[in-house]
């Protein structure tokens, strides 16, 4: 289960786009921090995209 909102997402979009992205970072076994790396984000980029969700 994810863990508690922290703000409202910016749309239900947004809020999909980011379980999504959350889902497959699970799956995948990867932290924010590798999947930051791997797709040469910011990591505050990547925490907010999952606190979108």
């Amino acid at each position: 289960m994810p863990p508690p909102r922290r703000s409202k997402p910016r749309s239900p979009e947004h809020a999909a786009l980011g379980e999504a992205v959350r889902t497959f970072r699970l799956e995948a076994g990867m932290s924010q921090e590798q999947l930051a790396e791997g797709a040469e984000t910011d990591l505050t980029q990547r925490r907010r995209a999952d606190d979108a969700s």
